[in-house]
């Protein structure tokens, strides 16, 4: 037979009742009963009894999540804190995350919490002083060290003893910018002022003007040689698939430096050759299209004068044959003298 005790929600105690469960059953029996009992809003729990379970189970009001400490082991932790606070908590491990535990101050013991991977004590290291960064120590996830953040620009009369490479200082003395690469010592070959600098740019920018000037002059000319020569159309022959006599074509020369001439090879008109003429010489139109072919003219400042067209057969010998060379154009060149 045990006694007990009931509360009521206002924090009276009633009567004590007798019960024939003894003083452990009664208490696992309370245990369950608080596991398995939810409130709803239509039930009242009074501010005194809210302040008292938070206080049991170590939580307060709006309480700040912070660590009393780390430790490599669990066992470390309950040797170092063998009477703590409700509601403190502790991490366990070696490096992040941590494996987390707070001490539940009404069945006196430690419960995990888990791990925190984001927000306030997201398992970062211990240790550090204000103002040092968390950089990573290696390739390994989670390995991670405090480190002070080194200022890579300096202001300074004389370059650093033991500069390391991408470092950046102002020379007070020289009024001048310094520059460091692969890590050299002071006043060592490697050691680039930004006036050094400078002066490759601007050498290099002189060339690429250069260059731009030369581009300039060679454009200019071909807009000049544009504008200087052209070609006219004097004549065209009306019937290329004709076969066609030796004949003469009278045309006006006198304004003209050069003649050019556009023929095909044969009446199927699947093949052109061009043949650029001086005026007052003869001159050769000629194709290797199928055999060796060719037809002769002369260009006069009043026209051009045909001869007939010949090949060269595979026996080698040659024959007239004014199916070949027929002459499809005939153009006027201005602006050049041959």
């Amino acid at each position: 037979m045990a006694d007990y005790y009931i509360e009521t929600t206002t924090g009276e105690e009633l009567p004590a009742h007798s019960s024939p469960l003894t003083v452990e059953e009664i208490d696992e029996a309370l245990v369950a009963a608080q596991n398995s009992v939810r409130f709803d809003k239509e039930q009242f729990l009074s501010e005194a009894r809210k302040a008292k379970a938070r206080a049991n189970i170590g939580v307060s009001k709006g309480g700040e999540f912070k660590p009393v400490g780390f430790f490599e082991t669990y066992e470390l932790m309950e040797a170092a804190l063998p009477n703590p606070e409700p509601g403190v908590f502790a991490g366990v491990g070696t490096a992040p995350p941590y494996d987390f535990y707070c001490w539940d101050g009404y069945h006196q013991k430690w419960e995990p919490q888990g791990q925190l991977t984001s927000g306030q004590g997201s398992g970062l290291p211990p240790g550090g002083t204000e103002g040092q960064v968390l950089s990573k120590a290696s390739d390994e996830d989670g390995d991670a060290e405090w480190k002070d953040v080194v200022a890579r620009a300096k202001v300074e009369a004389d370059a650093p003893e033991t500069p390391e490479a991408g470092d950046f200082w102002f020379d007070t003395a020289a009024n001048n910018e310094f520059a460091v690469d692969n890590a050299p010592t002071s006043g060592s070959s490697n050691l680039v002022t930004s006036g050094g600098v400078f002066n490759a740019i601007n050498a290099v920018k002189n060339d690429v003007d250069a260059v731009n000037d030369s581009l300039q002059e060679v454009e200019n000319s071909l807009q000049e040689i544009n504008t200087k020569i052209s070609a006219v159309l004097l004549w065209e022959n009306p019937n290329t698939t004709a076969n066609f006599a030796a004949q003469t074509i009278n045309l006006d020369l006198s304004e003209y430096g050069a003649v050019l001439y556009v023929a095909f090879a044969d009446t199927v008109n699947d093949h052109t050759e061009v043949k650029l003429a001086v005026i007052g010489y003869k001159t050769n139109i000629s194709s290797f299209w199928n055999y060796r072919q060719g037809r002769p003219v002369t260009t006069t400042p009043t026209g051009a004068v045909f001869e007939d067209a010949a090949e060269v057969s595979q026996t080698a010998s040659m024959k007239i044959n004014n199916s070949k060379i027929i002459p499809y154009k005939i153009f006027g060149i201005k602006g050049v003298q041959l």
